[in-house]
């Protein structure tokens, strides 16, 4: 572990330094991204877990970073959702003017004060840290105040990965569906089987296999996570309403007309529902960590 006076020693020659802020799974993802390219200096509160990265090829972590960090070319906000916003103030406020990187998973809660930073750009990853390759994986762009200069950016510092940019409000939304609804199904799930599962052991078929692999990969290592989105998010009123709605209908009106529904996405998703029917489930959690069931925001700040 270095202290910021020593950072000028230790420069390799790539040219550009680079600090990131949150030492969790997608902390540590990013570092290894651009350890290549960087030298690269990670930064986390949590002493222990900085201490852990001493051993981590081409990363160098410090103990604090407020009043030099102007030393730095990028930084990289990568903590959790509930500390990003005073991450964020306390970057502007110590005078960083280079290219700031926001990675929070909800954009409208910190996109105002990322507008008030010359050079910002807001972006989400929807992968998780067990993503060996950027390749076709996608990363949104909710553009702040230039949306070519932001896409230019974002598409330098990941050619390899799919962009797609898209208004905050609408990014925060389908963060309600495509994140946090899997993540309520799977907290409902553990509810309703908590004095059941021993028993359902013995006789577990697909389908039940398939419930705790959602279950699985929607939580894994997200405790934090989940409990961010699920209070901060401004759409999960919406989304509980329509899961009342939802089960109300299944109760009171006609599981028929529920089920019916099924017909197109059996249409639409086929070749998931082959792969359920073929057993192929069984498929260990690491391979299923490049969707989104990262642990992004876990850090606690």
């Amino acid at each position: 572990m270095v202290t910021m006076g020593e950072i000028s020693k230790l420069r390799t020659g790539k040219g550009k330094t680079l600090l990131i802020i949150g030492a969790g799974n997608m902390g540590r993802w990013f570092a290894n991204y651009f350890k290549d390219k960087y030298d690269v200096y990670i930064n986390d509160i949590d002493q222990k877990k900085l201490s852990s990265l001493n051993g981590m090829m081409g990363v160098q972590p410090v103990k604090s970073y407020e009043k030099n960090i102007t030393q730095f070319e990028m930084v990289i906000n990568a903590v959790s959702l509930s500390s990003a916003k005073r991450v964020l103030r306390g970057i502007k406020e110590n005078g960083f003017a280079g290219t700031v990187i926001d990675i929070s998973t909800l954009k409208t809660s910190v996109n105002d004060i990322l507008r008030s930073m010359e050079g910002a750009v807001s972006i989400h990853p929807f992968f998780g840290p067990g993503a060996n390759s950027i390749n076709g994986k996608t990363i949104a762009l909710t553009p702040l105040v230039d949306k070519d200069k932001e896409l230019k950016t974002v598409r330098k510092l990941f050619p390899e990965a799919k962009i797609v940019p898209m208004n905050e409000k609408v990014h925060d939304r389908l963060v309600c569906y495509s994140i946090e609804l899997p993540q309520l199904l799977s907290l409902i799930a553990i509810d309703v089987l908590s004095e059941e599962m021993v028993d359902l052991a013995n006789i577990e078929g697909t389908s039940y296999k398939a419930l705790k692999m959602l279950i699985a990969t929607s939580l894994y290592g997200s405790e934090g996570l989940a409990r961010d989105i699920i209070i901060s998010n401004v759409y999960t009123d919406q989304l509980l309403a329509k899961l009342a709605r939802a089960l109300a209908k299944v109760k009171v009106v006609s599981i028929r007309e529920v089920l019916e529904k099924t017909a197109s996405f059996r249409q639409n998703y086929g070749e998931f529902y082959s792969l359920l029917e073929e057993g192929q489930l069984k498929t260990d959690l690491k391979r299923h960590r490049e969707g989104y069931t990262d642990d992004t925001h876990k850090n606690k700040r």
